[in-house]
């Protein structure tokens, strides 16, 4: 089987579009058509941003039977949870903006997303029912005259009403 040909067979098999290999890998819709009617043979890295996008390996790309094209479990992180679809939305996005920024930014970014995480971790080892001691300063009442701004039959709706 050619590279196309295999490549076209793995997107319908996962029920996405063209679009979505043009979104994700940043190629053109008219090249993707190209590469699937085996007009054009496409580069390894071309190769490697469009396994990513349809979830595969390069490995399960030129398998010849199921058995080979199972990815090693040392390579399969197998720990990691599954994300939603909005969080690999924003992950994409990420993706992108970290190809404008500096490194030093990309850093900054990531341990303040790291930051967050801990937080979130955190967040979840408290008692679901909180104690007194678990609660902080409440902020103070507010006064009832603050609650008499823009009366219709105040001379000067901005001032308190004494």
């Amino acid at each position: 089987m050619l590279v196309g040909e295999r490549l076209k067979a793995i997107r319908k098999s996962k029920q996405l579009r063209q679009v979505h290999i043009e979104r994700t890998t940043g190629l053109l819709r008219c090249y993707v058509s190209r590469v699937e009617s085996c007009y054009t043979v496409p580069s390894i890295e071309t190769l490697e941003k469009w396994t990513r996008a349809i979830e595969i390996s390069l490995s399960q790309l030129f398998a010849e039977t199921v058995e080979a094209a199972q990815p090693l479990p040392i390579l399969n992180g197998g720990a990691v949870p599954k994300l939603s679809r909005s969080a690999m939305n924003s992950l994409r996005r990420i993706k992108v903006a970290f190809t404008h920024m500096k490194p030093r930014d990309i850093a900054l970014v990531t341990n303040m997303a790291r930051k967050l995480a801990d937080r979130r971790k955190a967040s979840l080892a408290l008692p679901k029912t909180l104690l007194p001691q678990h609660i902080s300063v409440l902020p103070p009442q507010i006064p009832r005259t603050v609650r008499t701004f823009g009366r219709r039959d105040d001379p000067n709706p901005l001032l308190p009403r004494s």
